[in-house]
């Protein structure tokens, strides 16, 4: 079923060899793909689906672990700060990721709900799903878009009301509806995710944040750990280790200025939390950029 998507998707990399990620033609849509394994690769994963089409992905995600393969997609319903590895099969690792338009995902929300469609539970128990032929061959025509630029304007809308109504409609709609609906508690939370991600280098007050929620603190703790599997806290200590990491492999800084600038007064704790996260010292990964 996915032969087809997987030698289309394949000709973006223009012969090229390697491990690399591929910024599509399509908006929003991107490929990745690498021919060994990787592994604790640190990554801020943007709201969206990826659907694996070669190889596994493990994933952890503050506390919790999952793993999914050829023919699995996940959605990613806030930003998150996770940690991953990249299986390889005979073939490499490779994978789409389409990133979410929430106001045209709304369209098909109050369309659905014109139809009084009853959505699936809201849960985040049910991460992993496998991808209907109806969702695949949505990414088909997506796919097809990257040869076909002038349709773009037209079709790209249309396939992803298609893409979107597959998700909305199987197991995982009624979490993605409650981040996409307007003043939900989800999309508050969705909101916060956002002001962290533009504040991680700074304190924060949990009730501040909550009643700028318009919730009270425990509803807010719960729902916030409800969606990124961790709290507040965690999320933003995750973020800036992300975010560390990768300014110690581009080998231009030290790592105080790199603790100092991701938000840390102390040297000793950085270095402490990040071997506690990654497994090893910041200093190994500085030596390797050098």
């Amino acid at each position: 079923m996915l032969n087809w998507l997987i030698r289309q998707t394949l000709k973006l990399k223009s012969g090229e060899k390697g491990t690399m990620g591929i910024e599509t033609p399509v908006p929003e849509l991107f490929v990745f793909h690498s021919e060994t394994d990787l592994r604790d690769v640190s990554q801020l994963q943007e709201s969206g689906i990826c659907l694996i089409l070669q190889g596994r992905k493990d994933v952890r995600v503050g506390d919790q672990h999952y793993r999914y393969q050829a023919g699995e997609f996940v959605c990613y319903t806030v930003d998150l700060p996770i940690m991953t590895e990249y299986l390889t099969d005979d073939g490499g690792y490779l994978d789409l990721r389409l990133f979410f338009d929430l106001p045209l995902m709304r369209e098909i929300i109050d369309e659905l709900n014109r139809q009084n469609f009853s959505f699936a539970p809201a849960s985040q128990q049910k991460i992993v799903s496998t991808a209907s032929p109806e969702l695949i061959r949505a990414f088909e025509m997506l796919i097809c878009l990257t040869e076909n630029s002038q349709d773009l304007p037209i079709m790209l809308p249309l396939i992803k009301k298609a893409i979107y109504f597959y998700l909305l409609t199987g197991e995982q709609g009624g979490t993605l509806r409650q981040i996409a609906l307007q003043n939900s508690n989800s999309q508050r939370i969705v909101e916060t995710v956002g002001w962290l991600k533009e504040h991680y280098n700074e304190s924060f007050d949990i009730e501040q944040l909550a009643a700028a929620s318009s919730m009270s603190i425990s509803g807010f703790y719960a729902q916030f750990r409800r969606l990124t599997g961790m709290s507040p806290l965690q999320y933003q200590k995750n973020l800036r280790l992300t975010k560390a990491n990768a300014l110690l492999k581009l080998g231009q800084k030290n790592i105080s200025e790199i603790a100092f600038e991701i938000g840390y007064d102390s040297l000793p704790q950085f270095s402490r939390e990040y071997k506690r996260y990654f497994g090893h010292s910041p200093r190994s990964d500085l030596s390797r950029a050098g």
